[in-house]
């Protein structure tokens, strides 16, 4: 019975822990996604402003 009530205590321990790991690696990914998003997105504009005059 003991080992019953400590493998499923484990396991309920572990499956936090993987959640909470994806998810911020989730989290993280988005945010240094986005973060290379904005700076292709302020090249191209840069680049766009610079040869609108020329």
């Amino acid at each position: 019975m003991a080992y019953i009530l400590v493998g499923i205590l484990i396991f309920v321990i572990l499956y936090f822990v993987i959640t909470f790991a994806v998810e911020s690696g989730v989290y993280y990914a988005l945010i240094k996604f986005d973060k290379v998003r904005r700076k292709d997105e302020d090249i191209m504009k840069n680049y766009n402003d610079e040869n609108y005059f020329k």
